[in-house]
């Protein structure tokens, strides 16, 4: 049981290997990538899109399902801003880490994509995990990896708001109710 709350805790940024991963079965791999992909606490150091960003998803998907009008976490209702944020991180975060991965899976295409897409979501929690790839990794590929250790720490969103232009629309458009889903 130690173990295993062990390795549940370095999936979140401390990057601790006690066990060889390449061992586990897929299960547990999978579920050690949504970890590291979620990464650590909001004023922590660490990386992924952080547990804050993932709990304020998980309960606006929640609400919607219970016909809620208001995001209320922890007595506290979430501005709508804030739950855009949240899914803004997520979903750029998750194009950049298929982005990658598709490239390492074609640019090494002798290496397993489970490992690859394992790799790539290590490198942007900056958790450090491995199953045995990275040593395999050409150049391209590992500046592939450190691309993504550098947007896990600094953010998609700051890196994407510092190439797009900012400016206010002086124009208004009509408010239209769309059909979703």
């Amino acid at each position: 049981m130690h173990i295993v709350f062990f390795q549940v805790v370095t999936t979140r940024t401390a990057g601790f290997q006690t066990i060889d991963l390449t061992t586990m079965v897929p299960l547990s791999i999978g579920l050690m990538m949504v970890l590291m992909y979620i990464g650590a606490g909001s004023a922590s150091t660490g990386s992924g899109i952080k547990v804050t960003t993932a709990a304020v998803i998980l309960k606006n998907v929640w609400t919607y399902l219970r016909g809620q009008r208001e995001t209320v976490l922890m007595r506290r209702t979430v501005r709508p801003q804030a739950i855009q944020k949240a899914y803004a991180i997520a979903v750029f975060s998750l194009l950049f880490i298929a982005l990658v991965t598709t490239l390492l899976a074609l640019s090494q295409p002798n290496l397993s994509f489970v490992g690859l897409f394992f790799e790539t979501v290590s490198a942007f929690g900056t958790v450090g995990l491995s199953l045995n790839v990275t040593a395999e990794l050409n150049d391209f590929g590992k500046a592939l990896i450190m691309f993504m250790m550098l947007l896990g720490r600094v953010g998609s969103l700051t890196i994407l708001f510092t190439f797009a232009a900012q400016h206010d629309r002086l124009i208004r458009y009509p408010k239209e109710n769309m059909l979703i889903g």
